[in-house]
């Protein structure tokens, strides 16, 4: 499940509370982790649950939720028996602050792997090795090689997007939001806004690729946009 190596990865998400309960199992020649958790209540059914117990057990009969996880890309994301290979013409993620230093920036690579980042504010990256933190901000652009564009096609692909929901969103303040916009298949486009970052294991592991791409890529500083470039 792990190639052999041995890391720490946390079973719990923002959309879950109480005990989580593992269970290794194998399904389809994969091995899988199923999760059995308890799921986040709103603030109403808090409320409906500690002020009208009644109204609330006669509509939340069965909390519990079981759902199967598969280890792709060194992450954990939910299994997907049947993923579909969409043809993918251009990926935009954005992210919008918070009421402390969120990094706000947006990103943008279409099929031709080119990709383009306007880093607004707040994009720094830490190392122990240096006293001050690399800080982008401006427009640059650069160019995805093959198997990292491929490699983010795949884990898009494998979320099965257009079945996503359009929205997400934690009941808990001061967090960031994204909205990634994928567009496909001659020019569908579906948009996933997300305040907390953590609609789904598979988004929180994109989102996490696609903010990477900020420092892990030899970005060259630009003067106006890419779609500009031939003008």
């Amino acid at each position: 499940m792990d190639d052999g190596t041995y890391t720490y990865h946390n079973l719990s998400h923002m959309n879950q509370e109480g005990c989580i309960y593992p269970v290794i199992i194998h399904q389809d020649q994969h091995t899988l982790i199923e999760l059995t958790y308890q799921k986040r209540l709103t603030y109403r059914e808090r409320n409906l649950k500690k002020y009208q117990p009644e109204e609330f057990y006669a509509t939340h009969n069965d909390e519990l939720i079981t759902q199967s996880y598969i280890f792709r890309h060194g992450e954990l994301v939910e299994y997907n028996p049947n993923p579909i290979s969409y043809d993918i013409e251009k990926i935009a993620f954005s992210t919008r602050g918070c009421y402390g230093s969120c990094p706000v920036f947006k990103l943008t690579i279409n099929e031709s792997r080119q990709a383009e980042l306007n880093a607004i504010r707040f994009n720094r990256k830490y190392t122990p090795e240096s006293q001050q933190p690399t800080l982008l901000e401006g427009l640059y652009l650069t160019d995805l090689s093959p198997e990292r564009y491929e490699k983010l096609i795949d884990q898009i692909n494998y979320l099965d997007f257009p079945n996503l929901k359009d929205s997400y969103a934690l009941e808990v303040t001061d967090q960031a939001s994204s909205t990634l916009t994928i567009t496909y298949g001659g020019g569908q486009v579906k948009a996933i806004n997300d305040y907390g970052k953590q609609g789904t294991r598979g988004l929180s592991n994109l989102y996490l690729a696609l903010s990477k791409l900020r420092f892990d890529l030899q970005w060259q500083p630009q003067a106006k946009p890419m779609s500009d470039s031939d003008n």
